[in-house]
Formats: C-alpha cells, sequence, structure tokens
C-alpha cells in the first residue's frame, strides 16, 4: 500500500503527520486505513515507560490544501451502501483521533472542507493560515455532513452550526477566527511553525495529568458511528449530485424536487 501520511519528528517528542495523497490530499478507504495504522502506532508507545511522544500535529502537504475532503471520483463510483461504509469507517477514525491521548493541533495550511475540515475540528486546537477556506460543502453535492453537529457543537453558535451546514459555503480563515471555529489565524506558510511553537508550551505540562483532563472533558461528545444513524440522508440527490461533480457541472435539483 503506498504511504499517505510522512511522519516528522520534532523536539524529540512532538510529532508531526502530513497527509500527502493526490494535489487535494482527499480521503480513500485506503487513506483512512493508513492514518488509522498511524495512530496506532503511536498508541502503542505511549504504552512504554518514558513515551516519547508529548504533542500530535496533523497538516496537508504543499500550500492550496489541508484536505479538500472524502474523494468525490470515488464515492461517486460506490453504491449507497459502499459509500456508508466509507462513512463508517472515516467516523471510527475521527472518534480514535478525537480521543487519542496526546493533545492535537491542526495546522491548516490551505482548503479544509467536508471531512478534511472534520479532521482538523477533531483536534483541540486549529491553527489555520490567512489564505485558508473552511466549510462544508457536501448539501452542493446532495451529501449529509455527518460529523459537522458534533464536532461544530464544540466551537461555533448553532446559528453559524446551520449556516455552515445548509448552505455549503466555505468562510474564511478571518470570519472562522471570528465565530470560534478556529483558535489562530496566521500568515501563508507559518501554520506548522505556530503549531511547533504550542507544542513547545504544552510540553511543560504534566504529561499522565493533560491526559486525564483531555479524556475528561471529551466524556460528553457524541460517538460518531450514532451521528450516521441520526441525521437525514437523501441517496436519490447524492447519486445526482456526485454524477454532476464526475461531469464537472452544477447539479439540477428540480428534477429531484418534483
Amino acid at each position: 500500500m503506498p504511504s499517505y501520511f510522512s511522519r516528522q519528528a520534532y523536539f524529540n517528542d512532538t510529532v508531526m503527520l502530513t497527509l500527502t495523497h493526490g494535489h487535494a490530499n482527499t480521503w480513500t478507504p485506503d487513506v483512512i486505513h493508513a492514518f488509522q495504522q498511524q495512530l496506532n502506532e503511536l498508541q502503542q508507545h505511549l504504552t512504554e515507560p518514558n513515551a516519547p511522544w508529548r504533542v500530535l500535529i496533523i497538516t496537508g502537504a504543499g500550500e492550496r490544501y489541508f484536505s479538500a475532503g472524502a474523494d468525490l471520483d470515488q464515492l461517486a463510483q460506490q453504491s449507497h451502501i459502499a459509500r456508508q461504509a466509507s462513512h463508517a469507517a472515516f467516523a471510527e477514525v475521527l472518534q480514535q483521533l478525537l480521543q487519542f491521548p496526546l493533545p492535537t493541533i491542526a495546522a491548516i495550511n490551505g482548503y479544509a472542507l467536508g471531512w478534511g475540515l472534520d479532521w482538523a475540528l477533531a483536534c483541540d486546537v486549529c491553527i489555520a493560515e490567512t489564505p485558508a477556506r473552511l466549510g462544508y460543502p457536501e448539501i452542493t453535492h446532495g451529501l449529509t455532513p455527518y460529523f459537522a453537529p458534533a464536532l461544530l457543537a464544540r466551537r461555533v453558535s448553532p446559528i453559524w452550526q446551520q449556516r455552515l451546514m445548509v448552505s455549503g459555503q466555505t468562510i474564511s480563515s478571518q470570519m472562522a477566527q471570528q465565530i470560534g471555529l478556529i483558535e489562530e489565524r496566521v500568515e501563508s506558510g507559518c501554520a506548522k511553525i505556530a503549531a511547533l511553537s504550542l507544542a513547545q508550551e504544552w510540553r511543560q505540562g504534566a504529561p499522565q495529568l493533560q491526559r486525564q483532563l483531555k479524556q475528561h472533558l471529551l466524556n460528553t461528545m457524541p460517538a460518531f458511528q450514532l451521528l450516521l444513524n441520526t441525521l437525514p440522508e437523501s441517496p436519490p440527490e447524492a447519486e445526482k449530485g456526485l454524477q454532476a461533480y464526475q461531469q464537472r457541472m452544477a447539479p439540477w435539483w428540480r428534477d429531484t424536487d418534483d
């Protein structure tokens, strides 16, 4: 299997995982599996005496995309049941990241869309560069942003939760900071530097207590797997939206409404 993530160590105790899939850093079942393997390997080290890792940073390769989300071309080739299986697999790895014992930082170096934004919001802190844009465009493809309700509820008001999920619009990093979607905004090319700087500050804390406090604060979060069965979906619109995406056209919804 190709390597979809590069791993770098800083200060001997901070690890950075960089997503390197295609030009837009998209997610497929293979990418999901690769990220899960990375988390499993890191978590195994945490059981060792004098565990080496203190902070986890995630980011995307290149300058334009942190992650554009799910690979829609691949989703378009899947049946509704297969798409649900992909969502379930991503839910599992998202849950693992959210509950990862170490403090986690998303260094958002470009567009963070759909599953890409989910990936960032599952971290404890989000730092975005000025040119970055963030959003849930799923609705424009007839898809349900299954994990957005739980992740957005941690950060933004109900009005903004609705706006981001129902409109499908993307917002600037400046607006994202204003509404509380991200914690910090930095100049272009500086997200990784800012993340490493924050990691140095976190390294001053007692590691066992940090992990216990994090787990305590996450106990009220719903399981992502449950969200797959509670949010509405429209398979006919998903088929139409994904078909239009493959043709690089805007979907024509009127036939679906009739």
